[in-house]
């Protein structure tokens, strides 16, 4: 009796169906050249969203903690609770505005590093053909 594994029965096509066409797929170091180039583009996405989102929460925290302070504060003190206000106000927008210009860069950086690393793997082998193997003629 012959013993029937996954290879033999993913080799022989099943009966009235056609055989599965075989397509070349990028080399390793294609691979490995897509995987690179999708991770640093999705970093640096990220990074710079990240970083405008700090900068863009800080300075709305500081603006709106000090209209705050200083509105909340007595008139002879309302300097120092509009610095007050400002620092608080700082300390709330900057996390926030992290996160929000994280998840804001992040998700169109990943579906079009995602799209752009499925069009390199699925393109053809760019390594060249030895130089020894004859042409078919």
């Amino acid at each position: 009796m012959r013993k029937i594994t996954a290879y033999t029965l993913a080799a022989v096509p099943a009966p009235g169906l056609p055989a599965p066409g075989l397509k070349t797929v990028a080399s390793q170091a294609d691979q490995d050249a897509a995987f690179s180039a999708a991770v640093n583009q999705f970093g640096l996405a990220t990074s710079v969203g990240t970083l405008i989102g700090t900068l863009i929460g800080g300075a709305a925290g500081c603006a709106i903690g000090a209209a705050g302070g200083a509105n909340g504060g007595v008139t002879v003190m309302s300097v120092p609770t509009g610095i007050a206000g400002c620092l608080t106000g700082a300390a709330i927008g900057i996390p926030l505005g992290a996160a929000a210009g994280l998840v804001l860069t992040g998700v169109p950086a990943a579906i079009a590093v995602g799209i752009g690393l499925a069009q390199r793997l699925s393109a053809p082998d760019s390594t060249p053909a030895p130089a020894d193997a004859a042409p078919a003629v």
